[in-house]
Parts: C-alpha cells; structure tokens; sequence
C-alpha cells in the first residue's frame, strides 16, 4: 500500500533550493580563509556532515588547510589539533600525551606551528589497521589523556586502562601477561606482576 501524499513529509526548505543556491551558501560559509578569527570553515565542514548529499557537494579539507585551521580562535578555544590519517580536526584529549604538549617541558615541534605538527595522528589513528595507516607498532604502549594504551604483541588486541595493565607490563596487556606467567613462561618476559613481592 502506498503512503497517501499528506503522510509524505516534505523535504526541508534547504534541500527545496537550486544547486547554484546551496554553492553560493558554501562560498559565503567559507569565508576569508585567511581570517583566522573566522570561524566560516568550520560552519562549512558542519554543512558537510548534515547529509549525503551536502557530503558530496562541500569538498574535504586537506591536511594543510586543517593545520592552518588549527591556529584559528575556534580551534584553540575548543582545543582542537589536526591528524594527518583521518583529516579531521580532533580533541586533544584524544592524542598521545607525547604529541600533544601538555606543559612546559615537551618540545615546542609538535605545538601548533611547529616543525613536528605536520606528523601527528591521533591516538585512533595511530592504533588503527596497519594496512589502513602507517602509525604505532605492535607492542608500542602510549599514555592518552593519562590513560595508558598498548597494542599487545601477543593477541594483537588494543587494551586501554586497567586491561592494558601498567607500564611493568611493556609490550603485553594484562591478560596475557597473566597467562604467559601461568604457563611457566615468565622466564622470556622479564617484567614482575603488579602486586608482587620483590
């Protein structure tokens, strides 16, 4: 059975407009791109990520168009940083403590600008397929947002908190270093359980 047309809901206003009508709203959200207090890309990238077809129309922002997105207000009041894999402007809380500077000390490369910025990646990124990106190893164990993170050698599995275990467990997570210990194998992996007696 059809639907009558008074049950058919109508499409919004916007998408009733003309093609040459919605290129000339992607213009006017984009702005001067060279106003770095304008916050036009950013409502353009929104637009982009309202439906298929405005994901078709608005064209993706490449990398060095995010990182001089990075140094906008917008980007800095919302802590934002660039990854290069994904082409997305993400939370720094969502990069490895390393990449991001969080005080002081680390190095001024990898702050906005700097000479190492061009190389982050997020931490999804990073941990994602290694024949989708080129990031962590396997075995690498990393800190995100205090959080401690290992790709483990043995089940080839990410762990995040508690399951990745602490830094004594180096390239293993918990699980497995807790049943390689309970095989008698020990003796290869030369780190002590949380909790055991020197």
């Amino acid at each position: 059975m059809m639907d009558s047309p008074s049950t058919i809901d109508p499409l919004p206003p916007l998408l009733c407009l003309p093609v040459e009508l919605h290129l000339e709203i992607c213009d006017h959200l984009q702005g001067d791109s060279s106003d770095l207090t304008d916050d036009g890309p950013f409502e353009l990238m929104r637009l982009r990520l309202v439906n298929q077809y405005f994901h078709s129309l608005v064209p993706a922002v490449d990398h060095t168009k995010l990182l001089h997105l990075e140094d906008t207000s917008f980007a800095q009041r919302n802590d934002l940083y660039a990854c290069k894999h994904c082409l997305r402007l993400r939370k720094g809380s969502q990069f490895s403590d390393r990449r991001i500077p969080v005080n002081a000390k680390m190095t001024v490369k990898r702050q906005r600008g700097g000479l190492e910025s061009r190389e982050r990646f997020c931490a999804d990124c990073g941990f994602a397929d290694q024949n989708e990106y080129v990031g962590y190893a396997i075995g690498k164990d990393v800190t995100v947002d205090g959080v401690r993170w290992v790709w483990c050698t043995f089940c080839r599995k990410v762990k995040k908190g508690d399951e990745a275990g602490d830094k004594r467990c180096h390239d293993a997570c918990r699980a497995c270093l807790t049943r390689l210990r309970s095989r008698r194998l020990a003796p290869y992996v030369k780190v002590e359980m949380p909790g055991d007696n020197p």
